[in-house]
């Protein structure tokens, strides 16, 4: 008797075991097959709905590569620089204790060619400028690396506060001579 209810307890085990593996089977195939139909909704998504652009007319088309062509050749322009030469100046430096003469010659640099035509117009007040600014400067202003930036920097902001079109982007001393 105790061997058939060993028997009946091993069946009962085996048939449990087998059911609850089946079942647990049939939960993973099914996950499986989830995550399969998943993968291919977001393939398909992917390909067939991102790839759909909203057409533009040709007239749009047109449009925007005419607007992407001013913006390259505005970036181009920017990138230019137009100078404007100007006549030597020779003059004296404000010193009290000793007389010191100043040559110098001076370019102007610009980004724009209507800079350049209003520079050539206003050329006696530009020079005027230059002349007054250079007239002030005494020969210890002038004579360091940092005084002639800084005299840079004082004329290009005198002058561009003059000028109606634009600025002057920077000055060269092409020619710079104190004695």
């Amino acid at each position: 008797m105790a061997e058939e209810e060993t028997e009946e307890t091993t069946e009962a085990e085996e048939e449990s075991s087998g059911s609850s593996s089946n079942s647990l089977l049939i939960i993973i195939i099914g996950v499986l097959a989830l995550l399969l139909l998943l993968s291919v909704g977001v393939i398909v998504w992917k390909v067939i709905l991102a790839d759909e652009k909203p057409q533009l007319s040709k007239e749009a088309k047109e449009i925007q590569d005419v607007k992407k062509a001013e913006a390259n050749m505005e970036i181009v322009d920017e990138q230019k620089e137009f100078f404007f030469s100007m006549a030597p100046f020779v003059v004296n430096l404000s010193d009290q204790e000793s007389k010191h003469y100043l040559k110098v010659n001076i370019e102007l640099g610009v980004r724009r060619k209507e800079i350049l035509d209003e520079i050539e117009q206003r050329n006696p007040q530009v020079r005027d400028i230059i002349l007054f600014v250079l007239m002030n400067k005494r020969f210890e202003e002038i004579n360091s690396l940092a005084g002639k930036k800084q005299l840079k920097h004082e004329l290009i902001s005198r002058i561009s506060n003059v000028l109606k079109t634009g600025t002057i982007q920077t000055i060269y001393l092409t020619d710079f001579i104190v004695q």
